[in-house]
């Protein structure tokens, strides 16, 4: 019995030191402008580039702590957010019409 509670307790040390970190970020909104934390300190672009690089090597958990903000800061958030994780694709974003009601696809022109 001793001997399987020893590889029971290494497997699970094991399993504990494979899990990855968690990096968390905090994102403020502040006059349009969108800034990213880590602590209390503020990162520039190129800090925010090298910390998620450094998380994704590590193969880190990286969460972000949104506060209340605008759409359009809140759309700008989400892209930085999406480069940060690693995101390479860069497209744009389509709205797509809304469907006609019923009534409107078969509503014959005013003469």
């Amino acid at each position: 019995m001793t001997f399987w509670r020893l590889g029971a307790l290494l497997l699970l040390s094991f399993v504990a030191a494979a899990q990855a970190d968690t990096l968390t970020l905090r994102i403020k909104s502040d006059d349009g402008r969108v800034e990213f934390f880590r602590g209390r300190k503020r990162l520039s672009d190129a800090q925010l580039n090298q910390v998620c690089a450094a998380a994704r090597a590590r193969k880190d958990e990286i969460e972000f702590d949104r506060e209340k903000m605008t759409a359009n800061d809140a759309l700008a958030a989400i892209l930085k957010e999406a480069q940060c994780l690693g995101a390479t694709h860069g497209g744009t974003i389509q709205r797509e019409p809304e469907p006609k009601s019923a009534v409107r696809k078969h509503a014959k022109p005013r003469h």
